[in-house]
């Protein structure tokens, strides 16, 4: 059996003459696809003994209509009160209460209402001012201006602010797609803007601490957005109103999608942190690998920088191949051990592993 790069095979000897036969069984019997390009090939490991974990939250799985003690009342002078599930502090608790009756948020809203109302205080239900848009900062190192013209604008396939179609500009995003972007692993949304008569890509960051969406003091300017004041958009098909980044801000140079969009439109994110959108994360998930082996470092060390994923690289130079490079191994985040598992027993066969087989794949 030999294990396929684009270098060639590594035959290995036979079984009974490998000393350290654990070793080069964890390369052997490791899940091997290669995927061809026209330029270069992949190969994938689906290392050994990879645990599972398919029912660790399987109670919270269970319905709480299955308990008697499902709905619970708390005894006043004068009525009883229906209130929230409450339990032992577990995971099972949490999913228990929040999906049952009554819901805890509008329960406590509710009451603070009652307490405030019987200590005599004054209850305005209603909103007595709105957010100030200066009120608002964060600091992001990552991105700026020249990101989302380079990096970002390349990974998107969309030029920085580039001109949309008018169809594009009516159309009403059901399902967005975007990908996470870098070590700080930013949510990236592109979609279209649009305002007087002007449509736009926009690439925005998905911020949850913000409360209010921004568009960056460039891309107000190109659509005649003044400073402290709300102007209504189209973005991606649904009306709303965003500001201008406060100029003295630190994200002056970057659009933000706040929550404000995501409440008033019922948006339910969901982020692939494993796959992390991109190409090489979806086919390491659609065959379950482990780690991704090339012999050109160029081709994966980019994508290792951007996405955060560990990497490492196996010496070729020890097999006495006069090769100036060696084996590029890429995992997951948070997945170095698996490399250095990789490495270790890839290290442990290089006397039995004879000298690489060019092929032209």
């Amino acid at each position: 059996m030999g294990l396929r790069t684009t270098l060639g095979s590594y035959v290995f000897a036979e079984e009974k003459e490998i000393r350290n036969a654990r070793a080069i069984q964890q390369v052997v019997d490791a899940k091997v696809i290669v995927l061809a390009t026209s330029n270069m090939t992949f190969c994938g490991h689906k290392l050994p003994n990879r645990q599972t974990f398919k029912a660790l939250y399987s109670p919270l799985l269970r319905t709480p209509l299955r308990s008697p003690l499902h709905y619970h009342f708390r005894l006043t002078s004068t009525r009883a009160i229906q209130v929230p599930f409450s339990g032992p502090p577990t995971y099972d608790t949490v999913a228990r209460r929040f999906s049952s009756y009554p819901n805890p948020l509008a329960f406590y809203a509710q009451k603070r209402q009652e307490d405030a109302r019987d200590r005599g205080e004054f209850v305005d239900i209603h909103d007595i001012g709105g957010i100030d848009p200066k009120d608002f900062d964060v600091l992001i190192t990552d991105i700026d201006e020249e990101k989302l013209r380079s990096e970002i604008a390349e990974v998107m396939g969309i030029q920085f602010l580039a001109k949309a179609t008018e169809e594009d500009a009516n159309t009403v995003v059901e399902i967005g797609h975007g990908y996470i972007f870098g070590r700080n692993v930013r949510t990236i949304f592109p979609c279209v803007v649009s305002h007087d008569g002007k449509a736009h890509w926009v690439f925005f960051i998905v911020d949850s601490g913000a409360p209010l969406t921004y568009l960056s003091v460039q891309t107000s300017e190109l659509f005649g957005i003044m400073e402290d004041q709300p102007t209504p958009v189209k973005l991606a098909g649904y009306r709303h109103s965003v500001y201008m980044s406060p100029k003295n801000s630190h994200f002056a140079n970057v659009n933000i999608l706040g929550m404000d969009f995501c409440n008033v439109n019922e948006v339910r994110p969901w982020h692939d942190y494993k796959n992390r959108k991109d190409g090489m994360g979806k086919f390491m998930a659609e065959n379950d690998l482990d780690l991704i082996v090339s012999s050109s470092d160029s081709s994966l060390v980019s994508f290792a920088a951007y996405a955060g994923w560990p990497s490492g690289t196996v010496p070729l130079g020890q097999l006495k191949t006069s090769l100036p490079y060696g084996l590029f191994v890429l995992a997951r985040a948070g997945e170095d051990e698996k490399i250095f598992q990789f490495m270790s027993a890839f290290e442990k066969t290089f006397e039995k592993i004879g000298l690489p087989v060019l092929r032209d794949f």
